[in-house]
């Protein structure tokens, strides 16, 4: 067995990483838009037309 990793499984596990971080970054981005949008939505409805 050699002591270094090898470059194939390094990528993958950083891919991997990469893949989770990004889709949590995109989740909670998802939740601020959507709660923006909700918080517009009211605004129009509460607005004089």
């Amino acid at each position: 067995m050699p002591s270094n990793v090898p470059p194939c499984d390094y990528n993958a596990t950083f891919i991997a990483l990469n893949w989770i971080l990004a889709r949590f970054v995109c989740i909670k981005i998802g939740k601020i838009y959507q709660f923006q949008a909700k918080t517009l939505f009211l605004y129009i409805k509460k607005a004089p037309t």
